[in-house]
């Protein structure tokens, strides 16, 4: 239910696209800790539920909404913004709109309007700063795949012998959650950036800069890959 009283539906494709980016945890450690760097499994269980938790609830004691709310919110420009620039069809129209909602960029409306947190920086930028669950280099997005699709798995057993549809709804939102990671392994720009030697390697956030570069090099310039078969 959103503030004006109005529903919004949250389909599997929108918590996939934007859920693992934009809208995970609620404390700044919960955002930040990775899953692939959990010390055991049931610490990597651990950092995934914490993530996953305020897609079902409200954040307590931060006195802000929870994260799903903000992805409704986020839903409902994204569809003003998709109508818009069906009608305008030009570039000029995308600066224009996010001018009038509180930025010059994407990375700027994010930032400002997407759970921004005492500290100044939007859960856009936390998240990205530590994003390292979402890429190929060390096998980090197998990780945190796996992790979160047990853990849905697991859940779904839950379901079906409870009968609850509430517990296989819980299932599906963690499993959206897994794909993203999933999805990310098949990205091109996240296949080839070595993301946490970049990071932990560099001054400050050098290494995130880096690694945004070659990011979106490889996504415009796309690689030439093979599987271990050699196809």
């Amino acid at each position: 239910m959103n503030e004006n009283g109005t529903t919004t539906n949250l389909t599997y494709p929108w918590i996939l696209t934007l859920g693992a980016d934009f809208f995970l945890g609620c404390a700044l450690m919960e955002v930040t800790q990775a899953i692939c760097n959990g010390t055991s499994s049931s610490d990597q269980l651990d950092r995934f539920k914490k993530k996953y938790a305020p897609l079902l609830s409200s954040c307590d004691g931060t006195g802000s909404s929870a994260p799903i709310h903000d992805l409704r919110k986020y839903v409902i420009a994204q569809s003003s913004m998709t109508q818009m620039m069906w009608q305008a069809n030009n570039n000029e129209s995308w600066k224009a709109y996010f001018v009038q909602t509180g930025g010059e960029t994407m990375e700027d409306y994010f930032n400002q309007t997407v759970h921004p947190s005492a500290i100044g920086f939007g859960r856009y930028l936390i998240i990205s700063a530590h994003d390292f669950d979402h890429f190929v280099f060390g096998s980090d997005a197998a990780t945190a795949y796996t992790v979160a699709h047990g853990t849905a798995f697991n859940q779904a057993i839950v379901a079906s012998s409870r009968g609850n549809i509430a517990d296989l709804n819980a299932a599906y939102a963690m499993n959206v959650l897994a794909d993203h990671y999933l999805s990310d392994m098949f990205s091109t720009g996240h296949l080839r950036a070595p993301r946490q030697a970049l990071h932990y390697n560099y001054a400050l956030y050098t290494g995130n800069f880096l690694t945004k570069y070659m990011h979106d090099e490889d996504s415009a310039l796309g690689l030439n890959v093979a599987n271990q078969q050699g196809n």
